[in-house]
């Protein structure tokens, strides 16, 4: 996760943690919110069957389609 959010630096603000818990942050954020979300999925990623069981980077895909629920270009199932 680390990396992937290099990717975004100066981009997405989520919080300050030196002003609310990390837990309070995970939990109440709105982009965490969605990105933790799977139903907001469109493309082959929305319908699969596997989206609760798979998954891969979402940041990766806002770096690059400013877009987190885009479809994963490389899965086997698409």
């Amino acid at each position: 996760m680390l990396i992937a959010i290099r990717y975004l630096k100066g981009k997405i603000a989520l919080s300050n943690i030196t002003e609310q818990p990390l837990f309070r942050i995970w939990r109440e954020s709105l982009v965490l919110k969605e990105l933790r979300d799977r139903t907001l999925y469109w493309g082959h990623c929305g319908k699969c069957d596997y989206r609760s069981v798979y998954g891969d980077c979402r940041v990766l895909y806002y770096a690059y389609f400013k877009d987190y629920s885009v479809p994963d270009q490389g899965c086997k199932f698409n």
